[in-house]
């Protein structure tokens, strides 16, 4: 069993969406509760909280990281 990590970069955003939608919660905040207001929080979701994420790792640096078990 193998890990790797690499930099949240705009060319591994499918791979991110693709892991977020499996999940219901992380389907709807996208990274975002601790980025906005509550009451942001709470207008926005899902597609809006997505849309906002991907500008977030378009713009850089990497926001984060995503980890990949065997490849």
């Amino acid at each position: 069993m193998s890990l790797e990590t690499h930099p949240l970069t705009p060319d591994r955003w499918r791979d991110l969406s693709a892991l977020f939608r499996r999940d219901r919660v992380a389907s709807d905040c996208w990274c975002m509760w601790f980025r906005e207001t509550n009451s942001e929080y709470r207008a926005n979701g899902g597609e809006p909280h997505r849309n906002a994420f991907r500008r977030i790792v378009k713009a850089g640096p990497p926001p984060g990281v995503l980890a990949y078990m065997d490849g």
